[in-house]
């Protein structure tokens, strides 16, 4: 089993392919493309439970919900930070219960998020996988209205098939 290291090295090295290929694009498209290949590489062992990119992937949720969460708790629990004085104000304390619920919340949530997670080289380790990751590219490329997100999306495509072909050869 070939490790993160093997699968960035394989996607940097199609990200300088692709710089070398195309030096004259826009430096926008270049730059996306780049970060889809190296991301593409790497991204198919989000299914392994102790891989480098399933827990930057848990941080981010956890922080994405812990976010969410407060900001929803906070609209409907009224907090007056002008009010704040006194070092354990009653406003102090509304926002250290709400993150708190935010966080346990969010916790929970993740936890019962990663049941959902299939089993390593399953259906993530699949072309098929790769055509989903590769059309999720090409929408959020066209979602931030980048001009040419069929090519972001091929380099994000190749990215995730070497770590494929990576996997396959180690």
């Amino acid at each position: 089993m070939s490790n993160w290291f093997i699968h960035s090295l394989s996607g940097a090295i199609l990200a300088l392919l692709c710089i070398l290929l195309y030096p004259g694009i826009d430096s926008a498209i270049l730059f996306s493309a780049v970060i889809a290949t190296v991301l593409g590489s790497v991204i198919p062992d989000i299914d392994h439970p102790k891989s480098k990119i399933r827990n930057i992937f848990r941080s981010l949720v956890i922080i994405g919900l812990v976010s969410f969460i407060y900001l929803t708790v906070s609209f409907f629990v009224k907090i007056d930070f002008s009010m704040i004085n006194e070092t354990f104000s009653n406003e102090i304390l509304l926002v250290l219960i709400s993150f708190s619920i935010s966080l346990f919340l969010a916790v929970v949530l993740t936890t019962i998020l990663e049941k959902f997670i299939p089993r390593h080289r399953g259906s993530v380790h699949r072309i098929f996988a790769g055509l989903v990751y590769a059309l999720m590219i090409f929408l959020i490329s066209m979602l931030y209205g980048l001009s040419d997100p069929l090519f972001i999306s091929f380099w994000g495509f190749l990215g995730f098939l070497s770590h494929l072909l990576v996997d396959n050869l180690f």
